[in-house]
């Protein structure tokens, strides 16, 4: 009885391991071809865009913060202060004024943020308190309706490509559009390129590597359009 269990153990360990090595092989290919979380297009609920017939979204203006709809991108952390989040390059915080300054394709694009109580008047766009991010004419770009920017690289921030490591290379691009209704769509690409990962792995000892996926996300906020006091 005693040999019979001492043969078993090392041949279910055996099956135990090619099931393992099995299933990571087809976790791996199957996360090859997996689905990007969101889209690269609004979600219905926006409501439809009001893409031109030619040329570049009419996006210059003033909106309020923080968006009416989709993304969130405040969460309060352990000590109940809330982080600013870089949105277009900008800085912004739970509640204040977004705004576009963009004089047509060739020139260049500035994103702006002013922090502001819920009463205060918006601001304009030629004030000067504004905190702002400015990309050059070269750094944007048209593309099927949208404003674009390139792709830079960042920190990992909420609604990033999951697992968010500080450490990993992360890369977002920012896509923008004009709402039917006069509103911004917001969306933010990030981007975490999968590099290599263990064939088979137990304990502390692996074997073998291969490419583990890249890691895409979308996702859209919606921003009301308010009027600048004159």
């Amino acid at each position: 009885m005693t040999s019979m269990k001492a043969g078993r153990g090392p041949a279910r360990l055996t099956r135990l391991a090619s099931l393992t090595l099995a299933s990571g092989i087809a976790w791996g290919l199957a996360g090859c071809g997996g689905k990007t979380p969101g889209s690269s297009s609004p979600p219905a609920s926006f409501g439809a865009l009001a893409k031109p017939l030619i040329g570049c979204p009419d996006i210059a203006g003033v909106y309020a913060w923080p968006p009416v709809d989709g993304f969130s991108y405040h969460q309060a952390n352990r000590g109940g202060y809330v982080d600013p989040q870089k949105v277009v390059g900008v800085n912004v915080y739970p509640r204040g004024h977004f705004g576009i300054r963009l004089n047509g394709r060739g020139s260049p694009m500035t994103a702006l943020f002013k922090s502001a109580r819920s009463n205060a008047p918006t601001p304009r766009l030629s004030d000067r308190e504004w905190s702002y991010s400015e990309w050059g004419a070269l750094q944007w770009h048209c593309s099927f309706g949208y404003v674009e920017t390139d792709e830079v690289e960042t920190e990992p921030s909420r609604g990033d490509a999951e697992p968010a490591d500080p450490s990993d290379k992360h890369t977002v691009l920012w896509r923008l559009t004009r709402l039917a209704d006069g509103s911004l769509a917001l969306g933010r690409r990030s981007y975490r390129p999968g590099g290599q990962q263990p064939l088979f792995s137990w304990s502390d000892k692996s074997v073998g590597s291969m490419p583990a996926p890249d890691r895409t996300a979308w996702t859209w906020s919606k921003l009301e359009p308010v009027q600048p006091a004159p």
